[in-house]
């Protein structure tokens, strides 16, 4: 064995040099990781709420008016009732689409069952907001207050609303209505 000779390796000192970017590095991935889900997730419900929109034409199509409420003609639906498979609630406007072979599955959040910050009200002309503030028109709203990658009004909002109501307001992330002709 020759002495001048040495042992080749990595001092403790490296080890945690490396150990240390790899955890940085980590960590990094990790919060892009997060993110990407977050839109991910978000894009769901965006999509769910496109499909919405779209079964809400067809009823209007098929009975020349939007789907009634869990108060009937003359108020709003915030999460009960949203979807069949968890609330059986025969009165709300999902049930209706349901019924009338426009949906199958109903979109739901994808973290939770249930709407989870997914509302749809419909107003009867005067009945809620005075008629020269909504044009003495029944209509909808259609919202999402649960958008995970958006802070304020997402920036593809289509937004809606009449002169005595203002959805962007806080109430919700991504809303959309339409009223009745």
């Amino acid at each position: 064995m020759n002495p001048t000779s040495f042992k080749k390796g990595f001092t403790l000192i490296e080890l945690l040099v490396v150990i240390a970017i790899i955890g940085l590095l980590s960590s990094i991935i990790f919060a892009s990781l997060t993110t990407a889900r977050m839109k991910g997730r978000d894009a769901v419900r965006l999509s769910g709420m496109n499909e919405i929109q779209k079964a809400l034409e067809l009823y209007y199509a098929n009975h020349g008016k939007y789907p009634d409420t869990i108060y009937g003609t003359e108020g709003a639906l915030g999460c009960s009732g949203w979807d069949i498979g968890y609330f059986n609630s025969s009165d709300t406007f999902i049930p209706q689409l349901v019924t009338d072979g426009i949906f199958t599955k109903t979109p739901g959040d994808p973290t939770t069952t249930g709407c989870n910050g997914y509302y749809y009200f419909r107003y009867v002309a005067a009945s809620w907001y005075p008629a020269n503030g909504c044009q003495n028109k029944s209509f909808y709203v259609l919202g999402i207050r649960n958008l995970e990658a958006t802070t304020g009004i997402y920036p593809n909002n289509p937004g809606w609303d009449c002169t005595i109501q203002h959805w962007n307001t806080g109430s919700f992330e991504w809303f959309t209505g339409k009223y009745e002709d």
